[in-house]
């Protein structure tokens, strides 16, 4: 059974899809930082800061339009219209 999600029920993860996962997470530990919330064994990292998370995570080849969301199970394609759900 697939979950109903909405914008409204979920705090969004922005998802940064990097070259090189070893050194953007390099960057954003030293230069920023920044400590790894968690890591995931697909190679996503998950960064707290002030103001919510965001996760990187290694680009696909050839990049796609659309990925599935660990963290919220939901499909991420673009933003959706007021009351529209985004299923897995």
């Amino acid at each position: 059974m697939l979950a109903t999600i909405t914008l409204a029920t979920v705090t969004p993860t922005p998802m940064l899809a990097v070259k090189d996962v070893t050194r953007a997470r390099r960057f954003y530990e030293e230069q920023l930082g920044l400590e790894p919330r968690r890591t995931l064994p697909n190679g996503e990292v998950v960064f707290q800061s002030d103001g919510g998370e965001f996760a990187l995570y290694p680009r696909p080849t050839p990049p796609r339009a659309g990925r599935c969301s660990p963290t919220t199970g939901a499909m991420v394609t673009g933003a959706p219209r007021r009351g529209s759900t985004l299923p897995c």
